[in-house]
Order: structure tokens, then C-alpha cells, then sequence
């Protein structure tokens, strides 16, 4: 399992998990041509007609002349980070098995049935007795 997570420029975060990393990579992709989280790492061109500002030029990552001029290349407006996440899957899956495994031994104790079969003060007090040594002894298994 992966996670991916995406923070844009005004630093909003949104993730998503995937079962792999090539689903991951293409939902990252997917991002990158729709440009919904800003626009990804790219060439611009300074020109007259669409100058650069101060601020796009002095974050350019590198510069080049070409025939037309000079292009800067531009950082993505976003960070992606990818992360292994199958650790916590796991864990989650242990953590909820472990659960359902303690809550199974705990409808086998049939308190109800126990309790209903107690008339008088004394078989009451023996049945909780009972019922309480059970529940103390699945407390000290693992």
C-alpha cells in the first residue's frame, strides 16, 4: 500500500492511498495534466509579451537561451510525497483481528445464560464470581 500526499502552494494537503505504486504514479500523472493543484515543474519563456516576475525568475531552477529567448524552468507549484504505508496496513489488520479474536472469547463466556440461571442472591453472587474469573483469565492471554 502506498499513500500519496500532495501539498499545493498555499500549502492545503489533500492524500490518497493506493493498493501499488504504479496506480499511485498514475494518479499522480493524472494530477500533473490537469494542473488542479497548480502547474508542474516546466520551461517558460521571458518575453515582452508575458514577462516573468522577479519572484518566478529568482526560484528558476535553471536558465537557457534559445532562439526566442531566455526560458527559465520553472519548480511545480506543488510537492508530491509517496509513502510505503503496508507497516500500518498490517498493523491495522493485526490491531482489528486481535479485537475480533478477544471479542469472540468474550461471547463465549454466555453471561446471560450464566446469569439468568442464578434465583437467589447467592447464585447470583457465584455466577458473577464465575463470570469475573473468566473475564480476568482472558485479560492474562494473549
Amino acid at each position: 500500500m502506498f499513500r500519496v500526499k500532495v501539498t499545493d502552494k498555499q500549502k492545503s494537503t489533500w492524500g490518497m492511498d493506493f493498493p501499488n505504486v504504479t496506480q499511485a504514479n498514475q494518479w499522480i500523472e493524472g494530477l500533473k495534466v490537469s494542473g488542479v493543484y497548480g502547474q508542474p515543474e516546466r520551461w517558460q519563456l521571458d518575453s515582452a509579451e508575458a514577462p516573468l516576475s522577479a519572484e518566478a525568475k529568482a526560484t528558476a531552477l535553471e536558465t537557457r537561451t534559445t532562439e526566442n529567448g531566455i526560458e527559465y524552468k520553472l519548480p511545480a507549484e506543488y510537492t508530491i510525497e509517496i509513502t510505503d504505508v503496508a507497516a500500518e496496513y498490517a498493523a491495522a489488520a493485526a490491531k482489528l483481528a486481535a479485537a475480533e479474536a478477544a471479542q469472540k472469547r468474550i461471547d463465549a463466556l454466555d453471561v446471560p445464560a450464566r446469569l439468568a440461571t442464578a434465583t437467589t442472591v447467592p447464585t447470583l453472587r457465584a455466577a458473577i464470581q464465575d463470570i469475573l474469573a473468566d473475564l480476568v483469565a482472558l485479560r492474562k492471554r494473549p
